[in-house]
């Protein structure tokens, strides 16, 4: 496969500083018809028309994915002048291509920079970007309109050819390059490959979104399930208990906010009929009424009355029912 270095212009003035984007990416090659020198077998070259739109560059982007699957995969490697194409120069690495994606504005790459390839480019040595494109074996003519098929190498270089590029450091809108390629995060989302058709994106959105509305629906019936055995296990709560008339509702109030206070302000109960007995004592006596009167005093009582009252408020029963509960729900307040 020949190649041809595609000098890239992306030049710029007004900046103080030559500050790198965060994310690493680089504009590798704008989207057009760009003038390009094509060097044939025998060592003859040729202008060509170097064609690139977003086909291409899917293309270009997918084959490097290919050789990025290779076990030690280097990545691409980014010199400095293109000097790795002279064996009497230096191959040091000013960067590797790790990443790279189609956009709407062209090929983008990914590169992390060496520190001497940091250094040129936050130092202002170099801003400038170039590709090094590989294209199809063929006896091309001048003017032949020509779609590259691989992306080789780059460099930092100061002598562009392509224009229409974003320079590497203090882009003019840095948002632009940091633009999201939604299609290929959606892509990556359904679990769907690369070259997916826009039928068979909207066909597993379409299925995702039925499988939504199905676990919805399922969801919907088990909460409706739920609640009816919630129901059911009350009225056998409150049947087993014998609860007739205000302390049924009382009961009932306290079961479906809390369980094991409900419990227990049944067990304060009673079992008798009526709904209101009060509870007795281990050795079977009946355990005392609580009646507010003068023993009903200082700290503790002042904290016993407003539970009991503040109990009353809240569930609108009757002082009996509310003491009761209190009282299971907090005996410390009754112990003097």
């Amino acid at each position: 496969m020949h190649t041809t270095s595609l000098p890239i212009t992306l030049n710029r003035s007004g900046d103080a500083a030559f500050t790198l984007p965060a994310d690493g990416w680089v504009h590798l090659a704008p989207y057009g018809e760009q003038p390009a020198p094509m060097q044939l077998p025998g060592g003859r070259e040729v202008a060509i028309v170097q064609v690139l739109d977003r086909a291409a560059a899917d293309g270009l982007a997918a084959r490097f994915r290919e050789s990025a699957a290779a076990v030690n995969f280097p990545g691409l490697l980014v010199d400095f002048d293109h000097f790795s194409h002279d064996t009497d120069k230096s191959t040091r690495a000013a960067g590797w291509i790790e990443e790279v994606a189609a956009r709407d504005d062209g090929l983008w790459g990914r590169v992390k920079f060496s520190a001497s390839g940091k250094a040129a480019l936050e130092g202002g040595d170099y801003r400038l970007f170039s590709p090094v494109l590989g294209f199809a074996p063929g006896n091309y003519t001048p003017g032949a309109r020509v779609t590259p098929v691989a992306l080789l190498r780059g460099a930092l270089t100061n002598d562009p050819r392509l224009k229409g590029m974003v320079p590497i450091s203090n882009r003019l809108s840095p948002e632009s390059s940091h633009t999201m390629d939604y299609k290929a995060a959606l892509l990556t989302q359904l679990g769907l490959p690369p070259d997916s058709t826009d039928e068979a994106i909207q066909a597993a959105i379409t299925s995702q979104m039925n499988e939504v509305e199905s676990r919805k629906t399922a969801l919907g019936t088990a909460h409706n399930r739920i609640t009816a055995l919630e129901t059911e296990l009350i009225g056998h709560d409150l049947d087993r208990a014998g609860l007739q008339g205000e302390a049924r509702t009382a009961a009932t109030a306290l079961l479906t906010k809390n369980r094991t206070e409900g419990l227990a302000f049944i067990a304060a109960l009673g079992k008798q009929g009526s709904g209101y007995a009060p509870v007795h004592n281990r050795n079977g006596k009946q355990a005392p009424s609580f009646t507010p009167g003068a023993d009903d005093t200082g700290d503790l009582g002042e904290k016993r009355r407003k539970a009991i009252h503040d109990h009353q408020t809240a569930n609108r029963c009757s002082f009996d029912i509310a003491f009761h509960a209190v009282r299971a729900a907090q005996p410390a307040l009754f112990v003097e």
